[in-house]
């Protein structure tokens, strides 16, 4: 009895042992062991020689495209162009370079416009009086240096039939412009307490980001000087941008803010540390996924919303997918330990890829790491 008792007591012991490794549980799994390290793509074009060259390899930004796995890069704060982009093909398992480098500093945000894989000209390498998009078409990329006034290029939305650009701009100038053909483009005038807005006086005008939700167009305003910023979110009412509300300080963070989409009736943001939701456009909710973590990234699955965030523990991080139905309520999925967060991932063909790093972060040689996770969506 007693030997029985001891083995039913080891098997026991081993049991917990396995649960507590796994990381199984209301917890999420543990699947560090189960990641696949498919390198550093941009260590060679920006080697370990110093820290701007290392944050200069942050993924600013992924996206899935006709199979393939695409990654932002540069830094348009240091100047770190021209930019190659890169891609990583799952079919050959190989990291591919484009043929051209984009003449621009950074790779921010990818789009899909008009079914095209776009990239925004962050901060073009030209003169002042353009801006840049570039279109992946026929399989190189194509720059078009089509926005009026463009310094930066920040975001793009499709709305009614146009497309609109929110930009960075000089003083006098208007942050949007919108074109029906793609080769004409119109500035988008700005209207508070009935009174068109005079930009003239304002060194910083720009639209970081725009917001199409309930059937709406909204575009995030941020003007002023370097002491005295205002961010305002306008609505567009089918000929200019009108005053709508004045969200909290806390919430727009530059462009750190970004729109991840309409999900079970609300809009959803993260602002690269907390979860934000909006019913009204007007009032901004932050949602904390957890106490200790800071939700850095979404994507929307089917009927399912999928949370990025990490947590920083004593000498690495532990970076958690969470799940959820409503937008408000939220199951920890799985999670991973690493030298450093993951900040942006993308899911494609049954597997997650992660980016490891954080844009301010220039100190990790571990920037830029992509990790690769097989995982089955039910």
């Amino acid at each position: 009895m007693r030997r029985r008792s001891f083995k039913l007591s080891c098997l026991v012991a081993l049991l917990v042992l396995v649960a507590i490794l796994g990381g199984c549980g209301s917890d999420g799994q543990n699947v560090t062991r189960s990641l696949r390290d498919l390198g550093i793509p941009l260590l060679d074009e920006y080697p370990n020689d110093s820290e701007t060259l290392i944050r200069a390899r942050c993924s600013w930004d992924m996206i899935a495209y006709d199979g393939d796995i695409y990654i932002g890069c540069g830094d348009y704060d240091t100047n770190m162009g021209p930019v190659t982009v890169w891609s990583y093909d799952p079919k050959t398992e190989t990291w591919n370079a484009s043929a051209n480098r984009l003449a621009d500093e950074q790779i921010k945000r990818y789009e899909i416009l008009g079914g095209k894989l776009c990239i925004l000209g962050t901060d073009p390498r030209e003169d002042w009086s353009m801006g840049n998009y570039y279109l992946l078409e026929n399989g190189s990329w194509e720059e078009h240096r089509v926005l009026p006034s463009g310094i930066h290029c920040f975001d793009a939305a499709e709305y009614g039939g146009k497309t609109f650009f929110g930009l960075g701009v000089n003083s006098g100038d208007l942050p949007v412009v919108v074109t029906e053909d793609g080769e004409t483009f119109s500035p988008v005038s700005f209207v508070k307490d009935g009174a068109t807005i005079d930009t003239s006086a304002a060194p910083i005008v720009r639209v970081y980001n725009f917001a199409v939700y309930g059937d709406a167009l909204y575009a995030f305003l941020t003007m002023g000087t370097e002491d005295a910023v205002s961010y305002e979110v306008y609505r567009y009412d089918g000929g200019q941008f009108c005053y709508h509300a004045t969200p909290p300080e806390v919430f727009l963070r530059g462009y750190d803010i970004a729109y991840t989409g309409e999900f079970a009736g609300l809009a959803t943001f993260v602002n690269g540390y907390c979860y934000y939701l909006s019913e009204d456009m007007m009032t901004f909710r932050p949602w904390r996924v957890e106490m200790s973590d800071l939700a850095c990234d979404v994507t929307v699955i089917g009927d399912t919303q999928y949370v990025l965030a990490y947590t920083g523990l004593d000498g690495k991080y532990e970076s958690a997918v969470y799940s959820s139905e409503d937008g408000k309520t939220f199951t920890k999925l799985f999670y991973f330990y690493d030298k450093i967060p993951a900040n942006s991932f993308v899911y494609s063909d049954g597997v997650f890829y992660f980016s490891m790093g954080r844009y301010y972060d220039g100190s990790s040689t571990e920037m830029g790491r992509v990790y690769a996770l097989n995982y089955t969506i039910e």
